[in-house]
C-alpha cells in the first residue's frame, strides 16, 4: 500500500469509528431524531454514509482501469434511495454494512499503484483526486449528527472529531463548525475534558 493510500485508510478507519460511536450513544429516540433543516433522521444519515461508502468500495477497482469513463450519476435520486432503504433498517445492519464497506475500500485502495493513482478518469480528474474528494464525506455529515443530537453535541469525542476537521472549503459548514467551537469554549473554556471527566459531572 502506498503511503497516500495508508493515510486514506487511516482516515476512513477514524471517521467510521467516530460515526459508530455517535450511533452507539444516540439511543433509540436519537436514531429517529430529524436533522434540523433537513428531511432525514439520524438513522437515515447513518444509512446514507454506509451505502455511499459501499458505492465507493465498488467503484475503486473500476477507476484503476484504463478504459474507465465517468458514468453519470443522479446523486439526488441515489441519496433518496439510500434514505428510503435505511429508514427502518436496524442499526446493527447499518453499522455492519458500514464496516464491510470500510474494509472493502481499504482493500481496494491497497492494490492501487502510484501509476494508477495518477491516471486520469475522464470527467473526474486523477484517481488520486477522486479518492481525496471522497474523504470529507463523513465529516460533512458529522455536523448533521451533532445538530440532531443535542446530548452528544458537546461530547468530547464528538467535538474532537468535528472541530479538528478542515471545513475551510465549504463556507456553510465552516460557519456551523465555528458555532460549535464557540459553544464548546463556553462550556469547557480552553480545554476539552477527557471522556471520563465529562461522565463525573
Amino acid at each position: 500500500m502506498t503511503p497516500e493510500m495508508r493515510a486514506f485508510a487511516d482516515k476512513l478507519i477514524l471517521d467510521v469509528a467516530n460515526v459508530q460511536y455517535v450511533a452507539a450513544m444516540a439511543g433509540k429516540r436519537g436514531l429517529e431524531a430529524r436533522v434540523p433543516g433537513g428531511e432525514w433522521t439520524v438513522r437515515q444519515v447513518l444509512g446514507h454514509l454506509a451505502f455511499a461508502l459501499e458505492a465507493s468500495a465498488q467503484a475503486i477497482p473500476g477507476l484503476a482501469e484504463p478504459s474507465a469513463e465517468a458514468a453519470p450519476i443522479d446523486r439526488d435520486a441515489r441519496n433518496a434511495g439510500f434514505a428510503a432503504q435505511s429508514a427502518d433498517m436496524p442499526l446493527p445492519d447499518i453499522l455492519a454494512r458500514m464496516s464491510e464497506a470500510r474494509d472493502g475500500c481499504i482493500a481496494a485502495a491497497a492494490d492501487l499503484t502510484d501509476e494508477q493513482l495518477d491516471r486520469v478518469v475522464p470527467g473526474q480528474g486523477t484517481v488520486r483526486g477522486v479518492l481525496r474528494s471522497w474523504l470529507p464525506h463523513f465529516e460533512e455529515h458529522s455536523l448533521d449528527l451533532a445538530d440532531a443530537l443535542p446530548k452528544l453535541r458537546l461530547d468530547p469525542m464528538v467535538l474532537n472529531w468535528i472541530l479538528y476537521a478542515d471545513m475551510t472549503y465549504r463556507p456553510a459548514l465552516l460557519a456551523r463548525q465555528q458555532k460549535l467551537a464557540t459553544e464548546a469554549r463556553d462550556r469547557y473554556g480552553d480545554r476539552l475534558p477527557e471522556p471520563d471527566e465529562e461522565d463525573e459531572e
